[in-house]
């Protein structure tokens, strides 16, 4: 929500900019404009764009999103090849070495 929320008035956003929170109540304060398209998944961010932001709290957040959990499937499989992925979390980076090794047999990139 806050890196989204930062993009509403900036005028560095670029157009289509996409964008979810899994925490509903502070999704629901954004609202679309011509930069910013709010959606239902991060699914949907992944198959609409070639660069995805991810901030968590939690290394495991990060990797449930990147490659799903419980046969729920991750962002890694709809992202479009050589895709880049941003994580600005505060994971332990070795952690986040480890996923970028794994999100390569994936042809995308995790910075």
């Amino acid at each position: 929500y806050e890196i989204a929320s930062c993009l509403v008035g900036s005028e560095m956003c670029i157009r289509d900019s996409f964008v979810y929170d899994k925490d509903l109540l502070k999704f629901k304060q954004l609202k679309n404009t011509d930069r910013v398209i709010c959606c239902d998944s991060a699914s949907m961010v992944a198959k609409n764009s070639h660069v995805v932001f991810t901030c968590l709290p939690r290394f495991e957040n990060v990797e449930h999103v990147l490659f799903g959990q419980n046969n729920d499937g991750g962002i890694c499989d709809i992202l479009k090849p050589d895709s880049l992925c941003v994580d600005l979390s505060s994971s332990d980076p070795i952690q986040t070495k480890i996923l970028s090794k794994k999100l390569k047999e994936f042809l995308h990139l995790l910075i």
